[in-house]
This record gives C-alpha cells, sequence and structure tokens, in this order.
C-alpha cells in the first residue's frame, strides 16, 4: 500500500489507476481513500520527534522509523479523548496557578484503549469486498 501511494504520488495520478479491475466508481473511491489515509497517517508518524537528550542539551530523534510503521503487527497508539486532553491541561494549570475545580464527570475515561493499525483496516475492507464479489 505504501507503494502504491508512493507511486500514486510521484505520478499525480490516483492510486485505483495502478489497480485493474476496479471498475465500479464507487469502489475506486473508497480505495483511493483508504490508501491517501494510510499514507498520510504513515508520513506523519515519520515527522514525529522524540527528546533523548536533557532540556538544555536536546538530541531530537525519530519516534517511528518507516520498517517499523510498515510491519504488519505494528500499532500506533489511540490519540488521547477530549477528557484526557483537557485532564493534562488541567494538571499544567494547577501546577502553574495551584489547584481549582474540577468539572462534574471530568476524568471519567469512556472508551477502552483501541490501537490503530491503517493496514489491517484497509486489509479488512479488501477482504469484504473479495466477498461481495464473488
Amino acid at each position: 500500500m505504501w507503494v502504491l501511494g508512493q507511486k500514486a504520488a510521484k505520478y499525480t495520478r490516483p492510486p485505483s489507476e495502478f489497480i485493474p479491475g476496479l471498475w465500479d466508481e464507487w469502489t475506486r473511491y473508497c480505495f483511493d481513500n483508504a490508501i491517501t489515509w494510510f499514507c498520510s497517517t504513515i508520513e506523519n508518524a515519520l515527522v514525529e520527534r522524540v527528546n533523548n537528550g536533557s532540556e538544555k542539551d536536546p538530541r531530537w530523534e525519530e519516534k517511528y522509523t518507516l520498517s517499523e510503521l510498515l510491519e504488519d503487527d505494528f500499532r500506533l497508539p489511540r490519540p488521547p479523548t477530549t477528557t484526557e486532553r483537557r485532564k493534562a491541561i488541567g494538571g499544567q494549570v494547577k501546577a502553574m496557578f495551584g489547584s481549582g475545580s474540577q468539572r462534574k464527570g471530568e476524568g471519567k475515561s469512556k472508551g477502552k484503549d483501541n490501537p490503530i493499525s491503517p493496514s489491517s483496516l484497509v486489509g479488512q475492507w479488501l477482504a469484504r469486498r473479495r466477498k461481495l464479489e464473488v
């Protein structure tokens, strides 16, 4: 998928044009969106950096490598929920200005820790599509 996305970007063509047999317009649209989402996710993860040094002597390094991101069993961490972000910001504000009031229900996390796998989502979509064609 990564190679197909890079090829489509290089030739400024939709990814579906490189796959013969995707004649249905809706299928091409969904396939193009899936490849675009996958490649955007990988590209965004590639620019993430982590400081492995100190504040005075920062040493910024890649958080992920391309080979790590393209492994089948690799999962990106689940993005924080709005409540989790507010709670983190609230903790920073409390540390700077002292304690404040907390709103009712804040700090309760809804949902489970569901990691995201771009390749598995596209693979599932393709498998469902093949079942429909048979």
